[in-house]
Order: structure tokens, then sequence, then C-alpha cells
């Protein structure tokens, strides 16, 4: 269903669901290009595409790029809409594809799945937690807690400039797959992302 939404604004932002949407797929030729050059075109079309902005009242909030390297080995780019999917939902859609694809090379067809919650039933369970009198509770708890506040200050472990420039940076590491493992079991305890 959440390849076939799109969303309006009326008040905030609205869910339609459409009857039926053409995914936008594109499958694409590198095998005459040669492979020193197919690295350099899928990383410009791979650019290309998520620079491209999506309508959010025109679905499919998703495009789908096979690029094709040689006669057996593609690369398969997805670049969908973050208001559609998360980091759950991924892993979800990958591990169907991937039961697609291997039932498609064994000549088999996936048994038929009956989904038994669909995203539209989890929104509508959120708006009504929402409204229930222990969320209205809860909010005027830190209402009343958090009033007077005109600004949160966290603790600076230096001290700030005089003149704030907003100017960050991005540092990237490399974790090994121990530390990348216990992240995650971390997280599972949690009942977290790794992420957060």
């Amino acid at each position: 269903d959440i390849f076939r939404t799109r969303f309006e604004e009326e008040d905030g932002p609205v869910q339609v669901l459409q009857p039926h949407v053409n995914l936008d797929w594109q499958e694409v030729d590198l095998t005459q290009i040669g492979p020193d050059q197919t690295e350099a075109e899928i990383n410009r079309i791979y650019e290309t595409e998520v620079s491209r902005p999506f309508d959010l009242t025109a679905p499919p909030l998703v495009r789908i790029r096979l690029l094709r390297e040689t006669d057996d080995s593609a690369v398969m780019l997805f670049v969908i809409h973050h208001i559609i999917i998360d980091g759950w939902s991924t892993r979800v859609l990958l591990a169907d594809l991937s039961a697609a694809y291997e039932a498609g090379i064994k000549g088999e067809k996936l048994p038929a799945q009956q989904d038994q919650l669909r995203y539209a039933d989890y929104a509508v369970w959120q708006q009504k937690r929402l409204e229930s009198p222990a969320t209205k509770r809860s909010f005027d708890y830190w209402m009343q807690k958090l009033e007077g506040l005109d600004e949160f200050e966290l603790a600076p472990d230096k001290a700030r400039p005089l003149k704030q420039t907003f100017r960050g940076d991005l540092v990237e590491r490399t974790l090994s797959p121990k530390a990348a493992k216990a992240i995650e079991m971390l997280g599972s305890a949690a009942n977290t992302t790794a992420y957060m």
C-alpha cells in the first residue's frame, strides 16, 4: 500500500492511497561502455537519482533502476522517500526481494503472503493513542513542568564562542564487525535502533 500512497496538506499531512500506481522502473544497459567506465557511470546515475526530489503528491515515492553491468551482473538501485520507509521496513523489503530473487532463480513461485497489519492500521492506532486520556495527562504534565523555559540549554563540554556559527563536521569511523554486533545487541536489548 505504501508504494501507492501520496501525501496532501490538509491541516497537516494526509495520506491518500491510490488504487493503482505504475512504479518508476528503468533498466539501464551499461554492458557496452567497458568495465573501467562502468563504476563511474553507476556513481553518476546514483548521484543523479538521489539528488532528484520527490513530489509527495505524485506517487510512487520510489524510483528503481536496474543497472546492467554485464550479462550476468547488475546493480539494483532503490531511491525511496523516507516518508514511506524506515530502517525496519527496509530490512523487510530486502528480505522479500531476496526471497523473490531466489525463488525466481529456482523457477519457483513465492507463497502468497497475507498482510496482517498495514501501515495505515498502525497510523490509525498511533492517532488514537495520541488522543487517549493517558497521553493527554502526560502531555499536560510535561507542559506544566517545562512552562517558562524559553530555551533548553545543555551543559557544554567547552566554552561556546561569542558568535554562534552553526558550523558542523562530518566524522566517519569504521566499526569492527564485533563492535557493530555489540551495538546491534545493545539496541535490541534496549528495544531501540542502532542509530539511536
